[in-house]
């Protein structure tokens, strides 16, 4: 899902790909999950 894949993406960026945003954390592997919820889908 469209969706999931870009709540993955600020997980792994911690933000944006251009930066920090106030409010996120980097987390690799809330993001892995996030990747792996999509591709069972």
């Amino acid at each position: 899902m469209p969706a999931i894949n870009l709540l993955a993406l600020k997980f792994y960026y911690g933000g944006t790909v251009f930066g920090r945003e106030a409010g996120w954390e980097q987390g690799y592997p809330k993001a892995m999950a996030l990747w792996r919820l999509s591709a069972e889908e």
